[in-house]
């Protein structure tokens, strides 16, 4: 086999079929393969409504938190003015806080794009280059290529490709035939849909049956009018807890044996809070376990935590570092001024 074969690809998806060649030719990007957005017709915003969720925003809220908590530095490549000071912008400008929790909804979404303005500073005789906002923009205002590259949809009904230098691609387990990337909230979809339903049901149910039924027993000669004055008095008994009725009436209060029926519910709830765990943070203790506690579990608990900050920790240092390599190559600079890490002992690894 000659070089020239070697160093070309082959396989490529353009060849594959003339559907294919056909559909790729006329809209020259790729579909999102994600099977909920398929099958619902929905788009990312659907994933965003799925945030208020109370438990699902409590797992990501601790699964950020465990790498925004890190401590972190910047070192300096290289010992000059113009790296310390770029560092010191990049430290003290930025909210960089905010820009790592931007990075770690690519987990979420399956990938985040985040722009870069960049502002001219004056530092000594120099001009320099430097980021002045890096903020995330929508999923849905992106799209991928055939070669997997990423492409800006905006007003024009052809996707363009993004201007070098300009947006940060954070993916999360990207492939050749998914370069939108895993979605944690894919998974997340169907359970809080029907979690959010069982809701309705159990608030029906409780306002239904929480409180006891009050009958009252009438003779069969009581007219209609003097059956919805009655009716009425009912009413009020079950506000105000007294009335006056007739001698030859009687009331009876019957109690509805709703426990088992309040338990389906919260059981249903409890697993469909376990499935978002499972989906988000790897694991399951807090809705499984309940209020049984077991120290193995615990520290299980703890391990799959910090396997999961790890993980987390390795495309939040790719996408800071790729700031900083756009940034000394920008100002002239032979490497980048310097190089974002993690600090090991603060994930206890």
């Amino acid at each position: 086999m000659s070089a020239n074969e070697l160093t070309k690809e082959i396989a490529v998806r353009q060849d594959y079929g003339n559907a294919m060649k056909k559909l790729f030719k006329f809209y020259n990007t790729l579909p999102d393969p994600d099977p909920i957005l398929i099958k619902t017709g929905k788009a990312f915003d659907s994933y965003r409504d799925l945030t208020t969720d109370p438990h699902l925003y409590a797992n990501i809220q601790q699964r950020k938190a465990g790498i925004v908590g890190l401590e972190r530095k910047i070192e300096p490549t290289e010992n000059s003015g113009t790296a310390g000071y770029i560092i010191s912008h990049l430290q003290n400008e930025l909210d960089i806080d905010n820009i790592i929790t931007q990075m770690l909804n690519a987990p979420l979404y399956g990938f985040s794009v985040l722009e870069i303005v960049w502002e001219t500073v004056r530092f000594n005789s120099s001009a320099l280059l430097l980021p002045k906002k890096i903020e995330e923009k929508p999923q849905e205002w992106f799209t991928f290529g055939m070669n997997n590259e990423l492409l800006y949809q905006g007003e024009s009904s052809v996707p363009q490709a993004v201007p070098a230098d300009k947006f940060i691609l954070i993916q999360n387990n990207a492939t050749y035939l998914n370069p939108y990337g895993e979605k944690a909230l894919s998974r997340c979809y169907y359970p809080v849909m029907f979690k959010r339903n069982g809701l309705e049901y159990w608030v029906n149910f409780t306002e239904k049956y929480g409180m006891p039924f009050i009958i009252g027993k009438q003779p069969r000669t009581t007219s209609e009018s003097d059956s919805d004055t009655f009716l009425s008095q009912l009413q009020d008994i079950s506000l105000s807890n007294a009335a006056v009725i007739p001698d030859d009436t009687s009331i009876e209060i019957l109690s509805f044996p709703s426990g088992a029926s309040i338990d389906a519910y919260r059981t249903f709830l409890e697993f469909m809070n376990s499935e978002i765990s499972k989906a988000v943070l790897t694991q399951t203790l807090t809705t499984e376990l309940q209020n049984r506690g077991s120290y193995a579990a615990t520290e299980t608990h703890k391990e799959m935590l910090s396997m999961l900050t790890r993980s987390d920790m390795k495309p939040v240092e790719k996408g800071m570092n790729r700031i900083l390599n756009i940034t000394g190559r920008l100002n002239g600079m032979h490497k980048p001024p310097g190089r974002f890490k993690f600090l090991p002992h603060s994930a206890d690894l």
